[in-house]
C-alpha cells in the first residue's frame, strides 16, 4: 500500500516471507548482524516482527517471527528459536 512497507494494508504471511528470504540470500550481508543473526526488525502498534537468517559458518538459514499482540516478546521468541537451531544436528 505504501512504498516504505509500513501500512496495515500490506500483508504477508510468514511462509511468504520465508520465500522472500530464500531469494534474498545472496544479499544477506546487507542485513545488520546482531547476536549471530542477520536480522531486520519491524514494529507497528501491537505488531512486532523479526526476519532474517541464523548464521552458521557460511550457511544462512532463514527465520520469520511475526507477533500480533500487545507486548513485545519477539526477542524471547528469537532466543528460543536460536537455542533450538544451535542444538539441531
Amino acid at each position: 500500500d505504501e512504498g516504505s512497507g509500513l501500512s496495515r494494508e500490506n500483508r504477508i504471511s510468514p511462509r511468504a516471507m520465508l520465500a522472500v528470504l530464500e531469494r534474498f540470500k545472496p544479499y544477506a550481508l546487507f542485513l545488520p548482524l546482531s547476536k549471530g543473526c542477520r536480522i531486520k526488525s519491524g514494529t507497528m502498534n501491537n505488531i512486532y516482527s523479526y526476519a532474517g537468517y541464523f548464521v552458521d559458518k557460511e550457511t544462512y538459514d532463514p527465520f520469520v517471527i511475526i507477533l500480533n499482540q500487545s507486548g513485545n516478546n519477539r526477542g524471547e521468541a528469537l532466543d528460543l528459536m536460536e537455542h533450538i537451531y544451535r542444538k539441531s544436528p
